[in-house]
């Protein structure tokens, strides 16, 4: 796991520890128990490697602006019939 694909507030301290210290750690989700087994160097993700990943963030994207073109669309036809608070 690379430090910049986890949260500021869990990889500061984790990648601060030492190997095989579990210790506990607090994020803004909560308490977590850490246990560093191994390091190794990081190296670039081939294309095959990142690709479903690729095409889960497109997913996520195209979903999330299909359901607010709907929510637009939805508001404009029904404005007498939908009141958002």
């Amino acid at each position: 796991m690379s430090r910049d694909r986890l949260p500021e507030d869990f990889a500061k301290p984790v990648f601060q520890l030492e190997k095989n210290t579990p210790t506990i750690v607090q994020t803004k989700l909560g308490w977590h128990l850490v246990e560093i087994t191994a390091r190794k160097p990081a190296e670039p993700r081939t294309f095959q490697q990142a690709e479903p990943e690729i095409h889960s963030a497109l997913e996520a994207i195209k979903r999330r602006q299909a359901v607010n073109d709907l929510r637009t669309q939805l508001r404009k036809s029904m404005s007498e019939k939908i009141r958002v608070f």
